[in-house]
């Protein structure tokens, strides 16, 4: 599964970096909407409570992708959406989540 979440992952962030210039509901949305459709077995979570303030004022955006792994528990891997020099920037923030 976690190969799959890398790949819808990459593809996604590469088409975001390019076009992503605010983190609103809007884009959260349309992160969400994506990983859903890519990710169809997985439960999606891209919002407020996963974009502080300071997240959503440095460009980036965070989703949870969760899933139920091979021992019937809950994985869950958090993908932040952003350029490399905005995510370092935020990491501190997004470590407290």
């Amino acid at each position: 599964m976690i190969k799959k979440v890398i790949e819808t992952y990459e593809a996604l962030n590469t088409e975001l970096v390019n076009d992503m210039t605010v983190n609103d509901p809007k884009t959260r949305k349309l992160i969400k909407d994506r990983l859903e459709l890519d990710l169809p077995h997985c439960e999606i979570k891209c919002d407020e409570t996963l974009n502080s303030v300071n997240i959503i004022e440095a460009c980036v955006a965070v989703a949870r992708v969760e899933w139920i792994n091979k021992a019937m528990e809950i994985s869950y891997v958090d993908l932040v959406f952003g350029n490399s020099e905005q995510i370092i920037v935020v990491q501190s923030e997004i470590n407290k989540m």
